[in-house]
Order: C-alpha cells, then structure tokens, then sequence
C-alpha cells in the first residue's frame, strides 16, 4: 500500500523540531505533555516490555512535514485461557486539521492493528471510538468510578453541581488508628502479580510484574505514587497524590488495587484515615470491573450512579470538566473478553495517569 512509505519511527535525533512544532500546531498550544522530552523518553522509549529499540511513536510524514502521528505502549496480555500475548496501548493519535479528511488517522490505527494482534485502547475520544469500531474493535463500554468524599467544603471547586448537594453527604468516620500496611514491594519475584497474590478475578488483564511496576511507578517522570503493599496479605495499592494549583487542593487517586475483597476493605481504611489526617478533598479509584464495589460501598464511597459522583471533575492539571469518563474499546477476542467485568483496567493502564500540560 503506498500510503505506508510515509509511515515511520519517531527519532529524536531526526525529528525533534519538526516534532515539537507539529504538535504545537495541531493542539493549538505550546504547553502540551509531548513537548516534555522527558517524558516521551519515559513513554515510549524506557518502557520494559518494548523490544523494539526504538521509540513507540509512528509519523506520517510526507517531503519531511510531519501530518498526523500513532503512539503506542507495548504491554503483555494474560487472556482467559492462561496464555500471555504481546499488545500495546494505543496513544495520542492526532492529524494536522486540515489533512483530517484524507484518512491519515485511519491509516496510522490500521497500521498499529496490523503489526498488533491486540490493542487494548482506554481513554479514546468519542469520534476515536467511532474510528475503532469503524476498524473491527468492541466497545465495552465507560469504566466506572468510585469516590470517598473527605471534604465537601473543599470538593466545591471540582464539583460543577449544585453545591447543596454536597451538604448532605455523611462525614466520614475514622477509627483511631490505621492498620498497619508496609510498603515494601521491590522484593517480589518479577513475574505478574495476579499470579502471585492468588488474584483471579479478572480473566483479562495487562501483566503487572516487577518491572512493569517499577517503570511504571517508580521511575514516572513527573508523579510520585505511593504504595500500600503487604506480601503477607497479598494486597497492593498504588495511589497518586494530585495537586489542583489554583486552590492547592489534594486528590488522592488510585490507580492500581489488586488484592482479595476481604483485605480490600482493610486497604481502605487504612487509606482514608491518612487522607483525613493529610487534608485530602476526596479520593477516586476507576476502574473497568464491580468486582470490588461491596468494599467501596461499606467504606463511605460512592458510585458514577450518583449524581454527585457525576459532576466531579476528571481532570486536576489542569482542572477541566469536560472529560465525562474513560471508555474501554478491545481487539475483538469474541466471548468472555466483551463482558467489561472480566477486565482488569484502571486509570494506571496506557496514558490515562499523566499531567495534561507541561510540568516543571
């Protein structure tokens, strides 16, 4: 296909002021996340589980003037049968505006489709999931979302509701003392955490292994998580602090939770009780199945059913009420797989984690 010739790899070297000027102009701002060169190093290029000795970003250029680009994360895959596949995360595609109608974009994703038997694609724009289903993909549907209130006054800034609401929500009660979780995880064997807690849940899920985790949490060039872990009990929670700057107010958000259901519960208390003693606003985990929604519930968390949880802002940095929800869209694996509750996806898996503008 001759369309393909103009498809290849991001070079730094090569590319990087073309680069950044492309996505100046086809964001229409001079502060967007991609520009960090920091952080396009940690993406797609650092990544443990890419072999590619390449960054994971494809151009479409054509005389040298870069029109439209494809990033992608390369994961490993546990399906439902025990068998571990090679996939990626599809990320950022984005088109000059004035070449959108030549179906530059469609090309780049056919061509990330091809090369990937399967793509798990979290966070896709509706006009994006349109352009996946249009490809064969499965859209299963919105992730759902949890959130722990810990101060209505403060919540106000983040809340596009009626602020009344907000004055009947319970006041979270804490016991005296949390439990006693430790924080040591960098001894675990490398192999996926699933397998070593016991966790089987979830038929469907992005392999969590050592390094995975360390890249992933450890090595974020601009956030810094926080880890409840406990090998004894075979729990670990990862969550990151975000700060909104304009009100210098703390949300706590998680981003990974594996475990049983019964120690989940312990898990979120020990969690709330420092976010109340850290004057957090509130804290959100999102997150693809209900597995876990009982433990939320008896904690003090409500769901994305209510009207309240609806009106909270997704976006912190900046603050930014127009996105409404991460919607899962799949490689057509067929049975099992289309049922969203078999899925292990939270806002940790592909970019849904990352500051929205550039950071210092």
């Amino acid at each position: 296909m001759q369309s393909l010739k103009y498809i290849i790899n991001y070079n730094p070297e090569k590319h990087r002021e073309n680069y950044k000027k492309f996505i100046i102009e086809s964001y229409g701002r001079n502060d967007h996340i991609l520009l960090s060169e920091k952080f396009l190093k940690w993406q797609f290029f650092d990544n443990p589980f890419n072999n590619t000795g390449n960054y994971t970003i494809k151009l479409f250029v054509k005389e040298n003037f870069i029109l439209g680009q494809i990033g992608y994360i390369p994961i490993k895959l546990s399906l439902s049968t025990g068998e571990v596949v090679n996939a990626c995360y599809p990320v950022n595609l984005i088109v000059r505006p004035e070449f959108r109608s030549l179906g530059i974009g469609v090309i780049l994703l056919k061509n990330l489709i091809n090369e990937h038997r399967f793509l798990i694609n979290p966070g896709a724009s509706a006009e994006g999931e349109k352009l996946c289903i249009g490809l064969n993909m499965k859209s299963l549907g919105f992730l759902r979302r949890y959130v722990c209130i810990i101060s209505p006054d403060k919540i106000k800034s983040f809340y596009s509701g009626n602020p009344e609401d907000l004055n009947k929500i319970e006041k979270i009660v804490i016991s005296d003392k949390s439990s006693s979780i430790n924080n040591d995880f960098l001894n675990l064997p490398n192999d996926d955490i699933f397998r070593i807690f016991g966790v089987k849940y979830f038929p469907f899920h992005v392999v969590r292994n050592l390094d995975f985790l360390k890249w992933r949490y450890l090595t974020h060039p601009f956030f810094k998580y926080h880890f409840l872990y406990d090998n004894e009990k075979k729990c670990m929670m990862i969550y990151c602090e975000e700060i909104e700057l304009l009100t210098n107010t703390k949300i706590w958000r998680i981003v990974e939770l594996i475990t049983t259901i019964e120690n989940c519960k312990e898990m979120l208390k020990k969690l709330i009780t420092d976010a109340v003693s850290n004057n957090v606003a509130f804290i959100d985990f999102i997150c693809s199945s209900d597995i876990y929604e009982p433990a939320f519930t008896e904690a003090g968390f409500l769901n994305d059913s209510s009207k309240i949880v609806q009106k909270i802002a997704y976006l912190f940095q900046p603050l930014d009420f127009r996105k409404i929800g991460i919607r899962l869209i799949i490689s057509p694996l067929g049975g099992p797989s289309f049922n969203i509750n078999n899925w292990y996806v939270t806002k940790g898996d592909s970019d849904q984690d990352r500051p929205n503008v550039l950071q210092n």
